[in-house]
């Protein structure tokens, strides 16, 4: 277990958030005999507000934090997953936060099919995806 506090990934939930393309992500992020460093990085959910989400696959996650809450100086990593809601324009205030997290140390890490989505919100430079 390493001596130094966790890194933390937020994981950005959103209704219809496509959660077939963070659950092996999130599963060995959290699990230390995944790590060089076992406990150096956990998972925290960050929504818009603190209101439960609905998945495409119909989970209900609460966000352990709001997308206010996220200073890009405690982020190791925000990830993206696609969703239908970014295809009908929304989720406008993540990708504000991923331009502002570019500026800093933290990584943007898109979902497979997200990256088109993601681009027109001007966010294309910097960013990698899964597809």
């Amino acid at each position: 277990m390493t001596s130094t506090p966790a890194k933390t990934v937020h994981m950005a939930v959103y209704d219809t958030f496509a959660d077939w393309e963070v659950g092996f992500a999130t599963a060995h992020i959290n699990n230390g005999a995944w790590q060089r460093d076992p406990g150096s990085h956990r998972v925290v959910t960050v929504g818009e507000s603190r209101d439960p989400v609905t998945s495409m696959g119909g989970m209900r996650v609460t966000p352990d934090m709001t997308l206010d809450e996220l200073s890009p100086a405690d982020s190791a990593m925000l990830v993206l997953p696609g969703a239908d809601s970014w295809l009908a324009g929304g989720n406008k205030a993540f990708a504000a936060k991923a331009r502002e997290l570019l500026g800093w140390e933290p990584k943007v890490g898109l979902a497979e099919g997200l990256r088109l989505t993601i681009e027109k919100s001007g966010v294309e430079r910097l960013v990698g995806s899964t597809g």
